[in-house]
């Protein structure tokens, strides 16, 4: 459950910013995780979505790793994850531990033949059975990529302002 603390949202003992000037999207839901939310950029060229999930693996990098599974991927058979020709995720960065204002962290950056993507997973907190992850989506006819929207100053604001709660 999402708690509004000043202007912070709170889950999973971390707190956020939305970010400035984003509308929720109440009439795309359907693809919503039951427990997220989706916003939209107001050039309407991105999404943010953010969720929390019960945590199933011991770091976050493993977390995003289930992502690339090969039952989902659409890789060559070599399994490369880079490599341009595949049909399912490529990977623009692998998977890597970051930190995010002292918050464990792990990101990934990659690409599908539709869209770009950023996502975080958060290390779960200590007392909380559920760890936080946002996804930043961005469809590739939109013209805009993925280091643009990064940079926007709204959007760098959001990934900056995560803490512990």
């Amino acid at each position: 459950m999402l708690k509004i603390e000043g202007n912070h949202l709170s889950v999973a003992g971390i707190k956020f910013k939305l970010p400035q000037s984003f509308y929720i999207d109440i009439e795309g839901m359907e693809g919503v995780h039951p427990d997220g939310l989706r916003l939209i950029s107001p050039e309407q060229d991105c999404r943010i979505g953010f969720m929390t999930t019960e945590v199933e693996f011991d770091t976050p990098v493993e977390s995003l790793m289930d992502i690339f599974t090969d039952d989902v991927l659409g890789t060559s058979a070599t399994g490369d994850m880079f490599n341009p020709n595949a049909t399912g995720y490529i990977w623009i960065e692998e998977p890597q531990m970051s930190e995010i204002n002292g918050l464990k962290c792990a990101y990934v950056k990659y690409h599908t033949k539709y869209n770009y993507y950023y996502e975080v997973h958060f290390e779960r907190v200590e007392n909380f059975d559920r760890q936080l992850e946002f996804l930043i989506e961005i469809p590739k006819k939109s013209l805009v990529d993925l280091e643009t929207v990064l940079s926007r100053q709204n959007v760098k604001d959001f990934c900056d302002s995560f803490e512990l709660a």
